[in-house]
């Protein structure tokens, strides 16, 4: 008889163990993830104008000739900001909608190489025709360095 309930305490054991496994998530999907798809260029950007005033002083200047912006369904951009590399992969990430870029090749910022950045999604959901980004690099306890924002349109 103990050996019957040893025998049927590894059978119930063994089942817990196979029911318990971990399911695999699907990624996540973002109410904007499919809206930011396709091709952008900057017509916008928010930049440093005076250092010395404190606090700094920042504007939104227009651009004649921005850079643009190319997100792929499949999982790939084209990003013309940094002219030493421009393509590579990008992925959501957060609970806020922050967007990774992961370049192919290094890129200087500030002196400072790598390979990733991410910017802070921010969109006109009534539109669908404009995207603004919140650069996460090149600041300072004193603010943007360079540009802290920019404003993009859709290319039709």
């Amino acid at each position: 008889m103990p050996k019957l309930k040893h025998q049927l305490f590894f059978i119930i054991l063994a089942f817990i163990i196979i029911s318990c496994e971990t399911v695999d998530q699907p990624p996540l999907i973002y109410a904007y993830s499919n809206k930011i798809i396709g091709e952008w260029e900057q017509v916008e950007k928010f930049v440093l104008v005076d250092s010395l005033s404190n606090p700094a002083r920042n504007e939104w200047l227009n651009t004649e000739i921005g850079y643009s912006l190319k997100l792929f369904e499949d999982g790939t951009f084209s990003y013309t900001k940094f002219e030493e590399c421009t393509t590579g992969s990008y992925e959501y990430k957060g609970t806020i909608p922050v967007i990774e870029l992961t370049f192919d090749c290094e890129i200087e910022i500030l002196g400072v190489k790598t390979s990733k950045i991410s910017e802070v999604i921010i969109t006109d959901q009534s539109q669908n025709n404009q995207l603004q980004l919140e650069h996460n690099y090149g600041k300072s306890t004193k603010g943007c360095v360079n540009e802290c924002f920019s404003i993009f349109r859709r290319v039709e």
